[in-house]
């Protein structure tokens, strides 16, 4: 799961910036916000949705990663906020998988209720098994 601190250290990367100073110059915040942040502050949500296009990440996974990180006094909410945060986490692993193996059509992250892509059957993992069974037949 990802923590506020992960990613800045990502953001700032990404951008090739050097300083936390530099990184609340791009990003229009303060440098007081920014020291919040490093110390264990999480972000806004709208922080957190602009950071997760800035790093090419899924708005939701990045969102459900702070409600944890803010929720961590309560370790019962923290822990569905956390689950949660790991699906968003393992769905992109899939799909990032079927995408270097030839998937096309993929639009973006799915909504939970699409969590199967767009064009998945030309996934190659899903194109063998078709291959087996017409040879089976």
């Amino acid at each position: 799961m990802e923590t506020t601190e992960s990613l800045l250290d990502a953001l700032k990367t990404r951008l090739s910036l050097r300083s936390d100073y530099a990184l609340a110059k791009y990003l229009g915040v303060t440098t007081v916000s920014m020291a919040r942040w490093r110390a264990g502050g999480s972000l806004s949500d709208e922080n957190a949705i602009r950071v997760a296009d800035l790093l090419k990440m899924p708005r939701a996974y990045v969102l459900a990663c702070m409600a944890a990180q803010r929720s961590e006094s309560d370790s019962e909410s923290s822990g569905v906020w956390r689950q949660i945060a790991e699906s968003f986490r393992d769905k992109v692993a899939l799909l990032a998988l079927c995408a270097t193996l030839g998937i096309t059509g993929y639009a973006g992250f799915p909504t939970p209720a699409e969590a199967v892509p767009v064009g998945f059957d030309n996934c190659i993992l899903s194109k063998i098994g078709n291959r087996r069974r017409r040879a089976a037949a």
